[in-house]
């Protein structure tokens, strides 16, 4: 499928964690706009308030990575994801935070410690901190957007044969890195 300035690569949506993943790929010029067309699509048909998945997250649009891909060079992503923080932030008045290598303060690096504390604390921290575009709380229907830079990343899920939430919990905090586990390895029960 082709978007103005880009094509959509794979469009990916998952009932249980209730959300929809869609890779893009497009010249750097366009970026913007073509994320800002989405942004404004999914603010218009759905509201951050009646989510109801097991993933964290923080906003409608929870997640923006650019990556580098072929002559791309990461700086070159960095510079894109501040640019469309603050084109998101300035189009539809949501708070944006920079993630990753764009990240502009240790507390913002990776999405998982920005999820943290939940909306609650996500509140607070806006309020206090402040985002790195846009207003200081959350957009009603649309909550705070991500926006960063990094490298590949490959997601799948794992399903136990058990029910046991500890169980799973137990053997993420055992493999991803943060738990001493694989390095570069990020993990959910």
């Amino acid at each position: 499928m082709r978007t103005a300035g880009g094509r959509v690569l794979d469009i990916h949506s998952d009932s249980d964690h209730h959300r929809t993943v869609f890779t893009l790929v497009g010249p750097r010029a366009q970026i913007p706009d073509v994320l800002s067309a989405l942004t404004r699509r999914v603010l218009e048909r759905c509201d951050i308030r009646n989510h109801v998945g097991v993933h964290p997250r923080t906003g409608l649009v929870d997640i923006v990575p650019l990556v580098p891909l072929g002559r791309t060079t990461m700086s070159e992503c960095i510079d894109a994801a501040a640019e469309v923080g603050r084109c998101l932030a300035k189009r539809f008045d949501l708070p944006v935070l920079l993630y990753g290598a764009a990240s502009r303060r240790p507390a913002t690096r990776t999405p998982a410690a920005i999820r943290r504390e939940g909306v609650a604390g996500l509140t607070r921290w806006l309020a206090k901190e402040g985002p790195d575009f846009g207003p200081r709380t959350l957009h009603p229907r649309g909550g705070v957007a991500l926006v960063g830079a990094r490298t590949l990343l490959v997601a799948y899920n794992v399903l136990l044969d058990s029910s046991d939430l500890r169980l799973a919990q137990s053997i993420a905090a055992a493999v991803r890195e943060t738990g001493g586990g694989l390095k570069g390895v990020q993990a959910l029960g």
